[in-house]
This record gives structure tokens, C-alpha cells and sequence, in this order.
């Protein structure tokens, strides 16, 4: 299943500049794996050391939170959107 990342621009340093990025995967964590993989820099912002989302990171799937964290199924062609961590919200 292909799967669009969207990169908001406070994030596009860790991604070479990349707006979207296109990954396979079936669940969000291997929605995340596919782009960590691919921007190894962008893992650190985005996880804890132990491998979960961090707390003021957000991610979306179609506009909506996912219901079930990581082990969300996301859809052939579903657009995920990852916002970077905010401090002090």
C-alpha cells in the first residue's frame, strides 16, 4: 500500500527538503518506520527513546487523530500529516 507523508516546513530540514514523502506500510508505526527510514534524522524528533510518538508530537491520518496510536490501519492512498513538537502548548 503507498502511503503520502505530508512534511510541514519546521520538519523539511531532517528530510532534505522533501514536502511529501511516499512510504509502503498498512499501520501508522510502519507508516513512521518507512519515513524514519528513509530521514533517519527525523526519528528523534518525532519518537521517545523508547520507539513511541512523543506526547507533543501530532500526527493525522486524513485529517483525524489516530484512534488506535500506532497500530492505526492506514488506508492505499491515505495522506498522513506529521506536525512537529511544540513547546509550551
Amino acid at each position: 500500500m503507498a502511503v503520502e507523508i505530508r512534511i510541514p516546513a519546521a520538519l523539511r530540514r531532517f528530510t532534505g527538503g522533501a514536502r511529501r514523502v511516499e512510504v509502503a506500510a498498512g499501520t501508522l508505526a510502519e507508516v513512521l518506520a518507512g519515513v524514519f527510514g528513509q530521514h533517519p534524522d527525523l526519528r528523534g524528533r518525532m519518537l521517545t527513546a523508547e520507539g513511541g510518538l512523543r506526547a507533543d508530537a501530532r500526527v493525522f491520518i486524513a485529517g483525524d487523530e489516530p484512534e488506535q496510536g500506532l497500530a492505526t490501519a492506514v488506508g492505499d492512498g491515505a495522506e498522513v500529516t506529521i506536525l512537529p513538537p511544540i513547546a509550551g502548548a
